[in-house]
């Protein structure tokens, strides 16, 4: 098994922490492992009550282009992923969660980063507008099941988040 022995933080921001570790093999040798780490992330599938289901387009910096995605973002200190479904549902479409259910958890990129997504099915209703963060472009839109899924195979849907928790979703939605 190998051991770590030792953790730096190489770089802190208020997102994320790049941190470099040393560790040990079994037989003896040492080796080193550089990695980011935040407090994780909440994905959310909300549908309203006829059926179909509530996403965003986001402009994303990096891309340089819109992505379709759930709704969903960062969990902050001393939020439980409940709380932050919650938040982020509000804040990015504007609905209100009139239930909430946890579905399952991912690990986002588990080779350079600790950062577990937890995913959520809500039902929402008392639509009003969303309060973006300053950083965000966002517009909402509504689609059905079928939409999601003939979006996901068109390759319209290339975030990695959205891919995965479509993934976790789509039995329930049968």
């Amino acid at each position: 098994m190998i051991q770590k022995k030792s953790e730096e933080i190489i770089h802190n921001n208020p997102f994320w922490v790049y941190k470099h570790d040393t560790f040990q093999y079994p037989d003896g040798r040492t080796g080193e492992y550089y990695y980011g780490e935040d407090r994780g992330m909440v994905m959310i599938v909300p549908m309203l009550p006829d059926g179909r289901l509530v996403l965003i387009k986001q402009w994303r910096y990096l891309l340089q282009k819109n992505s379709i995605e759930f709704p969903g973002g960062g969990i902050r200190i001393d939020e439980s992923p409940d709380h932050a479904a919650k938040r982020e549902l509000l804040e990015e479409t504007g609905y209100g969660s009139l239930s909430l259910k946890q579905i399952g958890t991912f690990e986002q990129y588990p080779g350079i980063f600790k950062a577990p997504a937890h995913v959520y099915f809500s039902f929402v209703s008392e639509h009003s507008q969303p309060t973006l963060d300053d950083t965000e472009d966002i517009s909402v839109f509504i689609a059905s099941p079928q939409e999601v899924k003939a979006m996901v195979e068109g390759g319209e849907i290339i975030d990695s988040a959205t891919l995965a928790t479509w993934a976790l979703v789509c039995s329930r939605l049968h």
